[in-house]
């Protein structure tokens, strides 16, 4: 939960023992990232360090530098020299690549379909190894670190069985009415400013409301007025938040509530994709940034937890679960388990964070796609022009579906599934040995692009290839 920094504020002379320690420890850190190899080398000579059949340690792909490893140097490739490069190192390891984030190192799976099926599988997932994405993301264990896709196996399987209770076909059906009565209602605002007879950030009788609705729409402006651009990602990050929190706190929820979650859950957000909260305490400093994801986490936990408090007060009434709060407030196993209050709270939030993002990038790489590929734009326009646009009928739609697969083979939202550290030594598919405390995971999205599997065109975008078979 939220902790304040201490006080009183600390005195002069504590600042100067805090600076001089400062510099001492940038000082530290610039000798270590000099001599990286101090710092690395033991960790890749230890035992548990990932090691072909013959003894030998995997290479990184990358040589790790102090004290953020290789994997900001990955990341600085674009996407698709970061697949090849992968795909590169595992050729030579048995199908994997070892990445590093901070001193940790990660077993990548790439190109070993076998392997694929071991590490996702609950002989490892739930037998031999453990979550601590907490510890590697600081941001995302305070805001739903006891959430069902946080914890480890003993909880998740707790969790799992009273959260699974809750969601049979009916209730998904009724959120799937909840999702699209809410996107209709923002791409109604969305015509209506485009359609509206003067530009709604010249409207000046509400201006400041306005202004902001048209920023959530995605619409900018220029200086004087004259120019309005549309950002596709803007609107469907807004509409994808809206979309779940309605789905997660009901219908009924209070316009400044909604804006409350919007605007914290950015903040949040944000924090999570800056390296610097990977460093540990970093959340916890003084500085305006952490203060700032301390505040938004905080009201989040409090939103929440009037949420539930109001939720608890309709159980005598009767009435039917509405929203994923109530589903999760309602839901038991079947000993009479349930979550207790901060199970609830951070599992609202595990379902928003899991939703936002992931729903909005894909929302965004799918129109971008069908933009530059307009032969199959149309072609999806004439299969949508043969019915009424509603769930029953879209949702059977095979090219729809394929347009929709094809996106996120080539383009997840996610790059592959969340690591896991090992809690006994294993030898994966290939014969790559792995010790205890080491993390493995799966790379999807240089998986995808294996030619091996898809074909030549494997880089290209081509529904067809998932209705073809």
């Amino acid at each position: 939960m939220f902790r304040s920094w201490p006080s009183p504020l600390p005195t002069p002379s504590t600042w100067v023992v805090v600076g001089a320690a400062g510099g001492a420890a940038i000082a530290v850190v610039a000798a270590l990232k000099d001599f990286s190899g101090l710092w690395f080398g033991p960790i890749m000579r230890c035992r548990a360090y990932p090691r072909l059949q013959d003894g030998r340690p995997v290479e990184p792909v990358f040589a790790p530098t102090f004290p953020f490893g290789n994997m900001a140097r990955l990341m600085r490739l674009p996407p698709v020299e970061q697949f090849k490069t992968l795909m590169q190192a595992s050729a030579k390891t048995l199908g994997y690549a070892v990445t590093f984030i901070l001193s940790r190192p990660r077993v990548n799976v790439i190109d070993n379909d076998e392997a694929v099926k071991v590490v996702l599988g609950a002989k490892v997932t739930v037998a031999r190894s453990d979550r601590t994405i907490g510890k590697q993301m600081p941001v995302w264990d305070r805001l739903f670190g006891k959430g069902l896709f946080m914890v480890g196996p003993t909880d998740w399987k707790r969790q799992h069985r009273i959260c699974m209770r809750g969601f049979g076909p009916k209730m998904l059906d009724r959120f799937a009415s909840v999702v699209a009565d809410t996107v209709a209602s923002e791409f109604k605002a969305l015509e209506g400013a485009a359609a509206g007879d003067r530009h709604p950030l010249q409207r000046s009788h509400s201006g400041r409301t306005l202004k902001r609705e048209a920023t959530s729409l995605g619409i900018c402006g220029d200086s004087d007025g004259q120019l309005a651009v549309w950002d596709p990602a803007v609107f469907l990050k807004t509409m994808a938040a809206r979309v779940i929190s309605k789905v997660a706190f009901g219908q009924g929820i209070d316009v400044d509530d909604e804006s409350a979650i919007t605007e914290a859950f950015s903040v949040w957000e944000q924090a999570s994709s800056d390296p610097r909260y990977l460093l540990p305490y970093y959340i916890d400093l003084p500085f305006s940034g952490p203060r700032a994801v301390r505040k938004a986490i905080k009201g989040l936990h409090m939103l929440a937890e009037k949420f539930i408090a109001r939720e608890r007060e309709t159980i005598a009434a009767g009435d039917e679960h509405q929203n994923l709060l109530s589903v999760l407030v309602h839901a038991r196993d079947d000993d009479g388990g349930k979550l207790d209050e901060d199970e609830l709270v951070h599992n609202v939030y595990s379902f928003l964070g899991a939703g936002v993002s992931t729903t909005s990038d894909a929302l965004a790489t799918i129109l971008f796609l069908l933009a530059r590929h307009p032969e199959i734009q149309s072609k999806l326009h004439q299969e949508l022009a043969t019915g009424p646009l509603e769930w029953e009928f879209v949702k059977d739609l095979p090219y729809l579906s394929a347009v929709i697969a094809e996106s996120l083979r080539l383009w997840p939202p996610v790059a592959g599934s969340i690591a896991r550290q090992l809690t006994d030594d294993i030898v994966l598919p290939g014969g790559l040995r792995v010790g205890k405390g080491i993390n493995v995971g799966v790379n999807s999205a240089t998986l995808q692009r294996r030619p091996g599997v898809w074909g030549a065109d494997a880089d290209k975008f081509r529904p067809e290839r998932f209705i073809e078979g």
